[in-house]
């Protein structure tokens, strides 16, 4: 019997314990998502999976976010060398202020599925599917938050061929695993803002009441949605340092591509060849997984994500009034993210043949700053844990639940002024109650 065999009867219990499945802890910075299977490092699979395996569930959240400050919009018609008023803002022209307290509403799914087959005792194929990003931060159109963020989300899907190999003879400590990823993004950014004045000069029929003041009329729209196709790959090792401990790392690359999409703003002719550019940062994870038994597991890992690449989101072609040169018209979205740590402890108890518990403590660092953060992603560090019960139902069935709950290590300031149109937002956001539950199927043989 090789030495995979070996490891392998302590392995297969622990296969749906959060090693390579799901955190149990479901939250993410700057909508990175390491729920389920996202972020897994495909070199376990040759450690896990004796013949097949079939896994799939999901993830929803519920992140309960709360604003409590101010937001200033000064009046387009005020003169570009006017000064604009400061906090407590003696409001001139038709400015716009409100302050007060208002609660986000946004919930979102992070769904996994994945299928992996043995070939022989040193190769494996599997296919994944997973949800690497999601995002779906919405303030209640009703409420002066949206005029900063009506709606910021963004969804994923994940394709992922792999190929695991177990080495033999003197490398037979070591497995590898790779593959290449095919992601597809959907960005959607909406904000509203007040009603633009018409000039009397401007109205087409006589004795008609237009609206000739700023915010005299229903509020406008301003959408951004865009999509398309991303590539990179990842690749994975593991290593059977001693017995029952491995040690383990994984490299995701990073990703860049140009998304299109349409743009609309109330009153203006919609723009269908509107543009932005994202990246998707690189991600290392290294992680040192030690069995103290058969029943007992602990896993430690750390992940670090290059999110420095992202500094502006810059939206070409928005719809809207347009530039009097003729130029097309650009939306800004400044980020200027920094790179992030997370520190992620998990532990498993077998506590008899049928039933297992697990628990998850992670701690996620933000890359958004106290400058450019805005309440599209209002976030600060996070703290989660999690927990998990999972149930043997035969030999080759099993299935799990798991519930998180997060909350931020501080209020995340908000501190911003729109680059595109002067709006002054002023206050903090903190996390009231930051829950997510999960389930998970898994068939192995």
């Amino acid at each position: 019997m090789t030495n995979t065999n070996k490891f392998r009867k302590l392995a297969l219990a622990a296969s749906i314990a959060g090693l390579c499945s799901f955190s149990g802890a479901a939250f993410s910075t700057a909508s990175q998502i390491f729920t389920g299977i996202n972020w897994s490092n495909p070199a376990f699979l040759g450690l896990t999976v004796k013949d097949y395996e079939v896994i799939a569930g999901g993830d929803w959240i519920f992140p309960g976010l709360q604003y409590d400050g101010t937001l200033f919009i000064p009046d387009p018609a005020r003169p570009a060398a006017a000064v604009l008023p400061q906090p407590p803002f003696n409001v001139t022209f038709n400015d716009k202020y409100f302050d007060g307290k208002v609660n986000n509403k946004g919930t979102y799914n992070a769904p996994y599925a994945r299928v992996a087959k043995r070939l022989n005792e040193q190769l494996l194929v599997a296919f994944e599917l997973t949800t690497p990003f999601s995002v779906n931060d919405q303030w209640p159109d009703d409420t002066f938050a949206a005029y900063n963020a009506e709606q910021n989300s963004i969804t994923t899907v994940n394709l992922s061929p792999i190929v695991v190999y177990n080495f033999g003879g003197k490398l037979k400590k070591l497995t590898l695993g790779a593959g290449p990823d095919f992601m597809y993004f959907s960005l959607r950014n909406d904000v509203i803002y007040p009603s633009l004045p018409v000039p009397p000069v401007l109205a087409p029929i006589p004795d008609f009441n237009y609206d000739t003041e700023f915010g005299d009329g229903p509020d406008v729209l301003i959408t951004n949605h865009v999509r398309g196709w991303a590539y990179g790959w990842h690749v994975g090792l593991t290593y059977q340092a001693a017995k029952g401990t491995i040690i383990g790392a994984t490299y995701f690359a990073q990703m860049w591509q140009n998304f299109t999409g349409t743009g609309t703003f109330t009153g203006f002719p919609n723009s269908e060849n509107l543009s932005v550019k994202i990246g998707a940062p690189a991600t290392t994870n290294v992680s040192l997984t030690q069995f103290f038994s058969k029943e007992w597991l602990v896993q430690a890992q750390v992940f670090y994500s290059q999110w420095s690449v992202n500094k502006e989101g810059v939206f070409m072609n928005a719809a809207g009034p347009q530039p009097e040169d003729g130029t097309p018209r650009i939306s800004y979205v400044p980020v200027h993210y920094s790179n992030t740590w997370r520190y992620n402890l998990r532990t498993r108890y077998e506590v008899n043949p049928k039933w297992t518990v697990s628990a998850t403590f992670a701690y996620d660092e933000t890359p958004t700053n106290n400058e450019d953060r805005s309440l599209g992603l209002p976030e600060s560090d996070i703290i989660s844990l999690g927990a998990a019960v999972e149930y043997s139902i035969t030999k080759h069935v099993a299935a799990a639940i798991n519930y998180g709950h997060a909350w931020f290590a501080k209020d995340a300031p908000i501190n911003q002024t729109n680059k595109n149109n002067g709006i002054v937002t002023k206050g903090s956001v903190s996390a009231r109650a930051a829950d997510a539950v999960g389930a998970t199927l898994l068939i192995k043989g």
